[in-house]
């Protein structure tokens, strides 16, 4: 089992002035050309609308604006590719910056581009992510769930943190001018081989559990007796922890002390919904609302 206090941190370099200066506009006011800067852990080549540009890490800052797809090609297995869609704007640098996993879905990327605020002064971030609903941190500091605004930065450097059970964590540098909007689209890296904790302890020593049950209405048993009433589907039922009981969470994360209730194992409650990352949203109390893992609950639709 790994612990999570060894679970990897992926920061990934790239050139002195994507880090200090990501999307700057460009310091000739008369330009009417765009910049693209394509940066990747592994050496990759550069397709710009299917034409071969270069490899990376790679810079031009005279392109047209306009709509364009990147495609990156590893030059070590010419089969794995990637591509996305970028909106090139004048005066303006768009970067991007990937890492090839084994598999795509163990792959990182993260897209950083600008665009004019109606208020010079203005300051703002938009970040979206693959998986949603992962924890976003602005120089170590919380600010919610993806997709997510911040609107309260100063200009200047900032790091941003995304995490999430199950992903590795993806940190990125970036720099912030006024009268502009950053917005941050990435994709983190699921974790494969490695058992999510998500739920009762930092150091995780049991060996590997079933993943939850999901039983269907034909199942015996419609609904569940508890002390407060009889459940009718869909419910939860709380399974064996090392702890005999469970925390009950403000939202689908362990990263923060968000610890709203503690339920004990063989209690049933009402499901709301789950997540893409295996939490279960619950009623723990009447018109109380939180998440418990999925991992210790077992779900009766």
């Amino acid at each position: 089992m790994i612990s999570l206090k060894m679970k990897k941190v992926v920061l990934i370099a790239i050139a002195s002035i994507f880090l200090s200066a990501c999307s700057l506009p460009f310091p000739f006011a008369s330009s009417k050309k765009s910049a693209l800067n394509v940066t990747s852990e592994q050496s990759a080549a550069v397709f710009l609308d299917e034409e071969h540009m270069g490899t990376t890490p790679f810079r031009q800052d005279d392109l047209k604006p306009g709509e364009y797809t990147v495609k990156l090609q590893l030059e070590s297995d010419p089969g794995r590719t990637w591509q996305t869609q970028v909106s090139l704007k004048p005066q303006l640098l768009t970067s991007i910056s990937r890492s090839f996993g084994p598999t795509d879905e163990e792959s990182s990327y993260f897209v950083l581009t600008l665009e004019e605020l109606s208020k010079d002064d203005d300051v703002e971030i938009a970040i979206v992510s693959l998986p949603d609903s992962v924890v976003v941190k602005v120089d170590g500091q919380p600010v919610g769930f993806s997709p997510v605004n911040v609107d309260t930065l100063a200009a200047g450097d900032h790091e941003i943190v995304l995490g999430s059970p199950g992903y590795t964590q993806l940190t990125i540098p970036v720099k912030t001018i006024e009268g502009h909007k950053l917005t941050i689209s990435a994709q983190l890296a699921k974790e494969k081989g490695l058992e999510q904790v998500l739920g009762e302890t930092s150091e995780a020593t049991e060996s590997a559990r079933p993943k939850a049950i999901i039983k269907s209405s034909s199942d015996k048993d419609e609904s569940q007796a508890t002390g407060s009433g009889t459940l009718e589907r869909p419910y939860v039922t709380i399974t064996e922890t090392e702890t005999g009981w469970l925390r009950v969470r403000s939202g689908p994360t362990t990263y923060e002390d968000n610890e709203v209730a503690k339920v004990d194992v063989g209690e049933s409650f009402s499901f709301i919904e789950k997540n893409d990352t295996g939490w279960f949203q619950i009623e723990y109390e009447e018109g109380e609302l939180g998440w418990i893992s999925g991992k210790f609950a077992d779900l009766f639709q």
